[in-house]
């Protein structure tokens, strides 16, 4: 659960982080990520959009550790499928 008053904040990272990764600055949604995960440690969303971000600028293990994380957390079904597909597109199984 985020801190108190954080809410409005992290909509406002996690929004540009996703403008960020949508126009390739990687680098800067990647910091986005990490302050919104600071707030939010198990946001299993923001840890799947950083997982996306990190499998994209080929950082393969940290991707995975993002994704297996996310995995453990209460994510909805959707998003749940989405991060087991991209675990197999990096060859990862069970």
């Amino acid at each position: 659960m985020p801190p108190s008053g954080s809410t409005a904040k992290l909509r406002r990272l996690h929004n540009r982080a996703l403008v960020l990764v949508s126009t390739r600055q990687y680098d800067r949604a990647l910091k986005d990520y990490e302050e919104a995960l600071r707030l939010d440690p198990n946001n299993g969303l923001y840890l799947s959009n950083r997982g996306n971000a990190f499998r994209i600028t080929g950082q393969y293990g940290r991707a995975i550790a993002d994704y297996r994380k996310a995995l453990t957390l209460k994510i909805n079904e959707p998003l749940k499928k989405r991060i087991e597909t991209a675990l197999k597109e990096l060859g990862v199984t069970g």
